[in-house]
């Protein structure tokens, strides 16, 4: 009956392998999960609506955002007509202040709403406020309005990294926009200046930019 029995040594060196076995099971499992980890890299996945409350859908930053109002319909891949009326409808809108809008800040909000949040801030200080017209608008309670002459112009897209502080990596369709931007300063007289205007847009995720584009760069000389 002897040969029947269980030897306890051989049973803690049985239980002990087993125990080696399961442990590098684990860990060679536990390794392949944070490699996956490592190499994951999230898309937004939320549902996001349009200026209609319609779902956006999934989202291509090579493609012309199509979902603003207004805004002309981008003939072809290699032009960039809803950049250009982006543009636009963006820096009209920022160039429309009065003395209130500078005390209150209205002016830097709009700054932050339609350009890349990293260089807000700095085209803010080094383009508009070395205008001028502000100026103007402080000392004698004025306010300032924009008008472009002409059409502006929108080269082929580009594709470069999307500016964003989301944590995604993706691409964007990225325009040089151009052209020629009035600036006034109504107060006790008109005081007119022409600019050439020079903006770097860039498509965007709605969530980002609800119109689904930003000036990532912008120029008036």
């Amino acid at each position: 009956m002897d040969e029947f029995r269980t030897n306890p040594q051989f049973n803690s060196k049985l239980t002990a392998i087993l125990g080696v076995i399961l442990a590098i099971v684990l860990l060679y499992s536990s390794y392949g999960n944070l490699q996956q980890a490592i190499a994951y890299s999230p898309l937004p996945q939320q549902v996001f609506l349009d200026v209609y409350n319609r779902p956006i859908g999934e989202q291509s930053l090579l493609v012309p955002a199509s979902h603003n109002p207004g805004f002309r319909k981008t003939k072809s891949l290699n032009s960039g007509e809803t950049a250009a009326d982006f543009t636009k409808y963006a820096l009209l809108d920022i160039f429309d202040y009065n003395y209130e809008d500078l005390k209150n800040g209205s002016v830097f909000d709009k700054f932050q709403n339609y350009m890349y949040e990293d260089v807000a801030s700095s085209l803010y200080r080094d383009v508009f406020a070395n205008l001028g017209h502000q100026r103007i608008v402080r000392s004698q309670n004025g306010l300032v309005r924009g008008r472009f002459t002409g059409a502006l112009k929108a080269s082929s897209p580009k594709i470069f990294n999307y500016k964003t502080n989301a944590g995604v990596t993706i691409e964007a369709r990225t325009f040089l926009v151009e052209g020629t931007f009035i600036l006034t300063a109504y107060a006790d007289k008109e005081f007119p200046t022409v600019y050439q205007m020079k903006a770097i847009v860039q498509r965007a995720l709605i969530q980002d930019k609800m119109m689904g584009y930003q000036i990532i760069s912008l120029e008036l000389r």
